[in-house]
């Protein structure tokens, strides 16, 4: 049966017309059904349908919506492009404006492929298509219950999901008890909204941001000497940028950042590539395991500073502004610091430059210089100044350079262009 643009092909069909037989009011069909709808407008989709029943609802003498009903296999529908789409769902009711399709809803087990040239699949339990009669495309989508998506780069899931078809993008919202989830290139993404482009390759999200980052396709890599294993990293956020193309991830609000004792806090913290480059700012704070010899420390080095750098390739970790390292009982402060790993990501030494100020309690002594070398696996600090300076409670000494022995506690001048000083104090 043809009727002006569409085309019905069915086992049984009953069409309802009106008294003048002029009009069709009402059409049912059952077995076989193919269903074809092209619109008027040039360059509009061709429409089809392929299901066991259907049936007609009527508005004002005109048909208003077809219902498809899957019965021994699912309703498949097609809908031209760009992209083309497919759809496969138990039931399908498409509805129409002015003899225009204005939009699609599938129920219950839907799966819906886009073929363009970046292909993609949706499933959910609900989905329903919104189409632009005067544009004759679809232009956006609401999907509701056990959202699930996918592409060659991206995964997500949901229980309800809002798709920007124009735009192209797919907007993620929590329920009580799940929050949505995204995958890209292996880098992990939950939060409480999450707003997705797959085109363009980004992200953004809000509340309660935890995400999985900085791992290659094929398994975790070695990030930085600030989270030197082979484990992932994670990160808590407020908000959290990400853009593939740049590899660029900015989490801004209540940052914390670790990887098994490894942490870092902050009030924004950047990661470029697959942590080639890690800066933070604004009270950034770091508790460190992997600053002692082989084996692993039981109490961490700490670190505050206004900002802070780790360099992959570098093996390095700069401090810069305000900065003070707590190691155990001994505390340095200084307004800039730098702290070099070995191949094996353990702590080399410790560079500190400007306004240095080192305290050790348990032997009560102060040192302080312009520049400070801490030597970790041999124990041995180097203050060095105009005049570097060491007190203890028995004295002081001043030089061009001071070592300090903290194995043996003992105290050398090196002062090869000017004088020393020394005072002791009998206890």
């Amino acid at each position: 049966m043809t009727h002006d643009t569409s085309r019905l092909a069915g086992d049984r069909v009953v069409a309802q017309l009106s008294a003048d037989r002029k009009s069709l009011i009402g059409v049912e069909g059952q077995g076989h059904i193919n269903i074809v709808t092209t619109d008027d407008a040039p360059g509009s989709g061709r429409k089809e349908i392929v299901c066991d029943h259907f049936w007609s609802e009527v508005m004002n003498g005109q048909i208003s919506a077809i219902n498809a009903a899957g019965e021994a296999m699912p309703v498949h529908a097609t809908v031209a492009g760009p992209p083309a789409r497919d759809l496969v769902a138990k039931n399908v009711r498409v509805a129409f404006t002015n003899k225009q399709v204005s939009q699609m809803r599938a129920e219950s087990d839907v799966v819906m492929k886009e073929l363009g040239e970046l292909p993609r699949e949706m499933t959910a339990d609900h989905l329903t298509v919104f189409f632009d009669p005067n544009q004759h495309r679809a232009i956006s989508a609401s999907i509701e219950g056990n959202f699930h998506y996918k592409d060659p780069k991206n995964q997500a899931s949901a229980v309800r999901a809002n798709y920007d078809i124009i735009g192209d993008h797919v907007v993620l919202t929590a329920t009580p008890g799940f929050d949505p989830t995204v995958t890209s290139e292996g880098q992990t993404l939950k939060a409480k909204l999450i707003d997705f482009s797959p085109r363009a390759g980004t992200a953004k999200a809000t509340g309660e941001v935890i995400a999985q980052i900085m791992t290659k396709q094929n398994g975790p890599s070695n990030v930085s000497a600030m989270f030197p294993s082979s484990k992932p990293v994670f990160v808590n956020s407020d908000t959290v940028n990400m853009r593939q193309a740049t590899k660029l991830a900015v989490f801004t609000g209540h940052v914390r950042a670790w990887q098994d004792n490894n942490t870092l806090f902050a009030d924004e913290m950047q990661v470029q590539g697959m942590g080639d480059q890690i800066t933070a700012r604004g009270n950034v704070r770091t508790s460190l395991y992997n600053t002692g010899g082989t084996e692993q420390r039981k109490t961490p080095m700490l670190t505050r500073s206004d900002h802070f750098a780790a360099h992959k390739a570098e093996r390095r970790i700069d401090l810069l502004g305000s900065v003070k390292i707590d190691d155990d009982q001994r505390h340095m402060t200084g307004e800039k610091a730098s702290f070099f790993f070995d191949a094996a990501h353990k702590l080399e030494r410790i560079e500190a430059e400007n306004k240095i100020v080192l305290v050790e309690q348990p032997v009560g002594r102060k040192g302080t210089g312009d520049k400070a070398t801490y030597f970790v696996t041999r124990r041995v600090i180097y203050m060095n100044g105009t005049p570097a300076t060491v007190s203890t409670p028995n004295g002081s000494v001043s030089g061009d350079q001071i070592a300090i022995d903290l194995t043996r506690n003992k105290v050398e001048i090196m002062s090869p262009t000017s004088a020393t000083k020394g005072t002791y104090k009998p206890q």
